[in-house]
């Protein structure tokens, strides 16, 4: 059994989306995230992660202020890699200009997309990762 984080990053109109540079799931989008780390908190898992793949950095009390939500999806079958239970972080940056971001770590690619796109991509992500953005975007078909 393992244990992730991940992070959904809002900014105005637009999410903050990778694209997966190692297997499982190489060249699908998802949401930044990763491992937990022994020493850290979920909360501070997902922010190592988010700097790690996309170089977003912010002030510790400005990720603080735009953490809107955390919830748990812990579906047995969530994942490929087996049974994966992840800690999805809501970040919401409000109407701002977007951070500078750029791949890295294992995500091939990072970018900014726009919140309205997202339903055209779902069958592009990565296990659940569309699911964990509807989840708090409200982005499925009505």
């Amino acid at each position: 059994m393992f244990v992730t984080v991940d992070a959904v990053v809002r900014v105005a109109d637009e999410v903050l989306l990778i694209r997966r540079g190692r297997a499982p799931g190489k060249g699908l989008l998802a949401v930044p995230g990763g491992f937990i780390e022994q020493r850290e908190t979920a909360y501070q898992s997902a922010v190592r992660e988010l700097e790690e793949e996309t170089g977003l950095r912010l002030l510790p009390s400005d990720m603080e202020h735009a953490c809107k939500a955390m919830r748990v999806f812990d579906h047995p079958d969530r994942s490929q890699r087996g049974r994966v239970i992840t800690h999805a972080f809501h970040f919401d940056l409000g109407e701002r200009r977007r951070p500078e971001i750029a791949g890295s770590d294992d995500a091939a690619e990072a970018r900014w997309v726009p919140i309205a796109e997202l339903p055209s991509l779902e069958e592009q992500f990565h296990d659940d990762h569309f699911h964990i953005l509807d989840a708090f975007l409200g982005i499925s078909p009505a």
